[in-house]
Formats: structure tokens, C-alpha cells, sequence
């Protein structure tokens, strides 16, 4: 009897498939494709709960009706402590695109995003005073990481930070984002695996 080799490519694809089955996404369970690390979606998910309470909150939200115009923000730093690769570009960018979205704020701040974001000839007309100068809030932040180990498995957290304060440096709002990344150790080289 002669054997088909599509078939039984076929009938492994699907064996594996049912294997991994009960695979979750990147934020839960400990399937076999999981990966510690962090991903697009994530960067956008954490931005979005973030960036979308900051719009809503009393001090952006009621700021132009107070005051005649929509608040200035300045984007400063955001500190990074993870063991693992983490992209802050891909999390500042989600960030301002969540605020520009919202039409509630000007972007002032001094990296290249935000002079397109704002246009250069609005960002070069004042050049006596400095757009930092010129912010109504700064905005920092921080991407910390934390590890659990036990079992042959690992949980990584990836906690996004931001923080909001006024033209005296005064805290007004702060919110923290947590994801969960679920992964497996590979005793036989320390790392983590896919498997």
C-alpha cells in the first residue's frame, strides 16, 4: 500500500492543531505558542485604556470650556526597566495617536512624531519661547517588567505607566495598564521557549 505524503502532513497539521487548541491569546493562558514577549496589539491595548481615561479626565476634558482653547501636552520621558526587549517608539506612538484621535489636545513636545503631528510651521513659530514653556501638562511615563517562575513556567508582566502633571509639576492623574504574557522555561539552555 502506497502512502500519500500530503496526507500525512495533513493528519500531523491537524493532530498539532488539536494540540493547541486550548491555546489563549497573548494575555492568558499557558498554551504552546505563547510567547513572554510583547507584541503590536499589546503596545495598542495599553494605550488605548490609558490614553483613553487621560481624555476623558476633568482636567483635559473640561479644559477648553475653562480656558478658550484645547490644553497643550508635553510628552517627556518614558523609563523603561523590563529584562525583555520593549519598544517605547511603538508605545509613545499609540499614546499620541489615541490624544490626537481625540481631538481634545495639542501636542507639544520636541520629538519628530509630534512636529509632524502638529505641523513644522505651527512648531517653529515662536522661537523665543520653548514649547515645553508653553505646555498646560507633561506627560511620563514608564514600561517596568516582572517575572514569576514555577513549574517549568513563566509568567511576565508588563506594567505601562503613565502619569499627568500640571505647569508646577504637580501630579493630577495617573493610571497603570498590566499584560500578562504566559511561556514556558526551557531548562535545558535557562531561556524561555515557544514549547
Amino acid at each position: 500500500m502506497k502512502t500519500n505524503p500530503f496526507a500525512l502532513v495533513a493528519a500531523f497539521s491537524l493532530a498539532v492543531a488539536g494540540l493547541n487548541s486550548g491555546c489563549q491569546s497573548s494575555s492568558g493562558g499557558y498554551g504552546g505558542l505563547s510567547s513572554p514577549e510583547l507584541v503590536l496589539t499589546d503596545y495598542k491595548q495599553a494605550a488605548l485604556e490609558i490614553a483613553g481615561e487621560l481624555v476623558v479626565h476633568p482636567s483635559i476634558a473640561k479644559f477648553e470650556a475653562q480656558n478658550g482653547a484645547k490644553p497643550r501636552l508635553d510628552i517627556g520621558r518614558i523609563r523603561v526597566a523590563t529584562k525583555n526587549p520593549v519598544s517605547v517608539h511603538q508605545f509613545a506612538e499609540r499614546v499620541m495617536e489615541v490624544l490626537l484621535d481625540s481631538g481634545q489636545i495639542t501636542l507639544v513636545a520636541h520629538d519628530e512624531a509630534a512636529v509632524k503631528a502638529n505641523g513644522l510651521e505651527n512648531f517653529l513659530k515662536d522661537s523665543k519661547i520653548t514649547l515645553s514653556d508653553q505646555a498646560d501638562f507633561y506627560l511620563e511615563g514608564a514600561i517596568d517588567q516582572s517575572n514569576l517562575r514555577g513549574g517549568g513556567k513563566i509568567e511576565t508582566t508588563y506594567s505601562f505607566f503613565l502619569r499627568l502633571n500640571d505647569r508646577n509639576r504637580s501630579q493630577i492623574w495617573k493610571r497603570t495598564h498590566d499584560i500578562e504574557k504566559h511561556g514556558v522555561t526551557n531548562n535545558r539552555r535557562g531561556g524561555v521557549g515557544l514549547f
